[in-house]
C-alpha cells in the first residue's frame, strides 16, 4: 500500500510539472460516511467447555469511517480533469475499529460549471485492526479495492460531493484456543456512502 501511495504521489508531481497551470490541488473531507457490510450480519464466536458456554453474534452490517483525502486534478481549464488522491480515516462499529489509508485515482466530467460526475477507482487498507468484542479474537490487516463513482455540487471552489462505492475487503480471523468463529475470515465488503465536502485551489 504504501509503494502504490508513493507511485501515486510521483505521478501526480510529474503530471502537475508539465501542465501547473492546468493543475487544482484538492482537499476532501468526508465526515459523514457508512459501510454496509451484509456479510457482517450474523458472524459468531462461541466459547465453551463442560460446565457452561458463552457466544458472541455480530448484530447489524453498519460501519462508520470519516476520511480526509488530498489530491489534484489535471486537466484543461474549465474541462474534464484526471485525478489522483491519497489519504485516510477510520473505520469504526460496535466491535471493530481500524486505521483506514486510500489511494484512488478518477476522471472528472465536468457537466456544467456547478455539476460534476468522476469515476474512480482505488484501493483501500485496514491497518492494525483491533475487535473489541467479549471474543477474544485477532484480526488481520488487509488491503482491498473499491470502485465507484463522486458527485460534486456547488461552486469551482467549494462544492457538497456525494460518493458511491462498493468496497472488496476481508479480515482474516485468528481466535485463542478457547473461542471458535463460524468462519476464518469476517468480509467486511459491501455498499459504501459518503457525504461531504471538496476544496479545490
Amino acid at each position: 500500500m504504501r509503494r502504490v501511495l508513493l507511485v501515486l504521489f510521483v505521478l501526480c508531481l510529474s503530471v502537475s510539472g508539465m501542465c501547473f497551470a492546468d493543475t487544482k490541488f484538492t482537499i476532501e473531507a468526508k465526515p459523514l460516511s457508512v459501510l454496509i457490510s451484509p456479510s457482517l450480519d450474523g458472524f459468531t464466536s462461541t466459547s465453551s467447555s463442560y460446565w457452561w458456554s458463552t457466544s458472541e453474534t455480530i448484530d447489524g452490517t453498519n460501519s462508520f469511517f470519516p476520511s480526509l483525502l488530498l489530491g489534484a486534478e489535471i486537466g484543461p481549464k474549465d474541462g474534464n480533469a484526471f485525478g489522483v488522491s491519497f489519504g485516510g480515516g477510520y473505520l469504526y462499529n460496535e466491535v471493530i475499529e481500524s486505521p483506514v489509508l486510500e489511494a484512488v485515482v478518477s476522471y472528472r466530467f465536468r457537466k456544467s460549471d456547478s455539476f460534476s460526475i468522476a469515476p474512480h477507482f482505488g484501493l483501500i487498507s485496514f491497518t492494525s485492526p483491533e475487535w473489541y468484542g467479549t471474543a477474544d479474537l485477532a484480526l488481520s490487516e488487509t488491503t482491498g479495492v473499491l470502485a465507484g463513482v463522486n458527485f460534486a455540487v456547488g461552486s469551482p471552489k467549494v462544492s457538497f460531493s456525494a460518493s458511491l462505492d462498493y468496497i472488496n475487503a476481508a479480515f482474516d480471523v485468528t481466535p485463542s484456543s478457547y473461542w471458535r468463529v463460524s468462519s476464518n475470515e469476517m468480509d467486511i465488503s459491501g455498499l459504501a456512502i459518503q457525504l461531504g465536502v471538496l476544496f479545490k485551489f
